[in-house]
């Protein structure tokens, strides 16, 4: 029996906080891709993953009940002035 893979905070693994701007996870893609050649593959996924606006919004639907890194409160406030995103992303995910 295979055991489940823990999901990986892309935050985390990048060292940027949840609501950070794309030059902020450029910057610090390119800054650990040059420090840590064995942890590339893993890098790559978090950056395609978080400088993609679509898929970001999925990625965090999808793991907002794990431990999180500070949320920037812009970014709070964007996702609360939009009713209905959950709705959305649950018909996008289908």
């Amino acid at each position: 029996m295979a055991s489940a893979k823990a999901p990986v905070d892309y935050y985390a693994l990048l060292g940027v906080p949840r609501g950070a701007q794309f030059r902020q996870i450029s910057e610090a893609y390119w800054r650990l891709a040059a420090e840590k050649r064995d942890q590339l593959p893993l890098l790559n996924e978090a950056y395609e993953v978080l400088s993609h606006p679509q898929r970001r919004l999925v990625y965090d639907a999808q793991h907002e009940n794990a431990p999180q890194t500070p949320e920037a409160p812009e970014q709070r406030a964007v996702l609360q002035r939009k009713p209905g995103v959950r709705e959305k992303l649950n018909w996008y995910l289908r």
